[in-house]
């Protein structure tokens, strides 16, 4: 039968002129269908089957195939936002007391709703950890449509919206922020509100990218209906998208670097960090030696907030990382493998090979910055050989307290020292005891 329809489709129109091939391809799969429609029988249900499945696998359940055949007929969908473009988890994006500290505000909300199941309720208990403190939490009174009530130490405290605050006589202000906003009275007297977001999905950024393209294909042909229904639906995911952004600039903006360095939390909990990792930390009062590094933090109320390792400005001011990081490069550099005699023998060819691109007689002072550069192709098997790398191995060559090195040919050469921390390559040995040399010579 398929060969009859092949013969079908591309005989007439070469024996016979005027006849079009897309009129007998037409007709060649008209009689294709007629006699085999086992085929066209088993194929449709197949593809509503197969588009099913797809929805199923992306969550969108299709109660039927009827219902598949009435979606290539939709043009636009209306949804709720929390649970579709939003994750329909709630988080306290921010705090505003009007009478009383922030931790007090949040800390009676939490009680208040603490029997309540609602996700906001669940979002403020879960952002007040100290539940069991104590206190006293009688006569709770949900209100429909507005909130909950109860008396909380012997005061009377109502969790609710704007039509809760009416209710209790409270004279309540609009916030400025985006999300729901959960007003807060004490004995009939307004005591601030707590603003409580719904987090993005991560795939709502996609879905406006995607609406993006829909409007370039649709603007290129003309389809402006599309076009407008393609930027309504950005400007719904946008403004969701932005009150993520704003909840996380806020928490950003409202924490106090300054304060979080001069009041040594950070070294507080970068010492605990190191201790978790097994760092070894000596000194005190800001700088610190983690061998081979050495550690200064910089920060109070009239200087700006810096970490630096050696000479490298850290971008980073999580105590975890830092400390991550030193352990990090410490099993990195103890893991290399180093032989005395070998290192002394290709740091004696390095500087003989200075002393011949500078035109200096053999014997004469030579850089170890300099020598660094015609050190570090030899890489000893190393997929890499920073300065960091070559610090330690000097500090470990250096520590063996000797006058002279002496090289496998059986030359000796010296190390100087340097005054001047900049110009020189710092060495620290496992006892502590630092150094800075900037010279070689034999």
């Amino acid at each position: 039968m398929v060969a009859l329809a092949v013969l079908t489709a591309i005989l007439p129109p070469l024996l016979f002129s005027g006849q079009a091939f897309v009129t007998w391809i037409y007709r060649a799969l008209t009689f294709l269908v007629v006699s085999c429609p086992c085929a066209l029988v088993i194929s449709v249900p197949l593809t509503f089957f197969g588009g099913i499945g797809g929805a199923s696998r992306k969550g969108i359940l299709i109660k039927g195939s009827n219902f598949m055949e009435t979606l290539s007929k939709v043009r636009t969908i209306a949804f709720d936002k929390t649970g579709t473009i939003t994750c329909g988890v709630f988080d306290v994006t921010a705090i505003h007391p009007d009478l009383i500290e922030e931790r007090e505000l949040l800390h009676l909300a939490a009680h208040v709703e603490r029997y309540s199941t609602h996700p906001i309720a669940v979002s403020l208990k879960e952002a007040y950890e100290d539940e069991n403190d104590g206190c006293s939490v009688e006569d709770i009174q949900e209100i429909a449509g507005k909130g909950v009530t109860a008396v909380v130490n012997g005061r009377t405290v109502s969790v609710g919206n704007s039509a809760l605050m009416d209710s209790v006589g409270a004279q309540w202000h609009p916030c400025h922020k985006s999300g729901t906003i959960v007003h807060v009275a004490i004995d009939g007297k307004y005591a601030g509100h707590i603003v409580v977001s719904d987090k993005v999905k991560e795939d709502s950024a996609a879905a406006v990218t995607r609406q993006q393209k829909s409007i370039q294909k649709n603007t290129e042909t003309g389809n402006l209906t599309e076009v407008k229904k393609s930027l309504e639906a950005i400007a719904d995911a946008t403004k969701t998208l932005q009150e993520g952004i704003d909840a996380v600039r806020d928490k950003i903006e409202a924490f106090d670097t300054k304060a979080y360095f001069a009041g040594g939390d950070f070294t507080k909990q970068l010492l605990e960090s190191c201790a978790e990792k097994g760092v070894d930390v000596r000194g005190e009062t800001g700088v610190y030696e983690m061998f081979p590094f050495k550690v200064r933090i910089i920060g109070d109320e009239e200087h700006d907030s810096e970490v630096w390792i050696n000479r490298k400005k850290l971008p980073s001011f999580r105590p975890s990382y830092v400390a991550e990081s030193i352990h990090a490069d410490q099993v990195k550099l103890y893991n290399a493998k180093f032989n005395e005699q070998t290192f002394m023998s290709e740091l004696a060819d390095a500087y003989e090979l200075a002393c011949l691109k500078s035109n200096a007689r053999i014997g004469s002072t030579q850089s170890l910055d300099k020598i660094y550069k015609f050190l570090a192709p030899t890489a000893r098997a190393r997929k890499d050989y920073d300065k960091q790398a070559y610090a330690f191995d000097l500090a470990r060559l250096y520590e063996k307290g000797t006058d002279a090195w002496i090289s496998k040919s059986g030359k000796r050469y010296y190390f100087g020292t340097s005054r001047d921390g900049k110009s020189g390559i710092r060495v620290l040995s496992s006892s502590g005891v630092e150094s800075f040399i900037n010279t070689l010579k034999m």
